[in-house]
C-alpha cells in the first residue's frame, strides 16, 4: 500500500494544468507518454483534453 493518493485529473476534467504534479502524473500514465512528449503536445495543441488525445492519436 502506498501513502500517496491516486494521481487525478484538474476538476473539470478538460483540461491539462502542467502546474500540478498530481495532473501531469495522472495524464502522463492516462495517455501513456513521457512528461516531456507531454508537455510538448501541450505547448503545440493547447491544454484541452480532447485536443491533445486528438494530437496523440488517442
Amino acid at each position: 500500500m502506498t501513502d500517496r493518493p491516486e494521481p487525478h485529473p484538474s476538476p473539470d476534467g478538460q483540461r491539462i494544468d502542467l502546474q500540478q504534479q498530481d495532473e501531469l502524473r495522472y495524464w502522463t500514465q492516462t495517455l501513456a507518454v513521457s512528461e516531456q512528449r507531454l508537455k510538448q503536445v501541450v505547448e503545440h495543441v493547447g491544454p484541452a483534453v480532447q485536443a491533445v488525445r486528438n494530437a496523440l492519436g488517442r
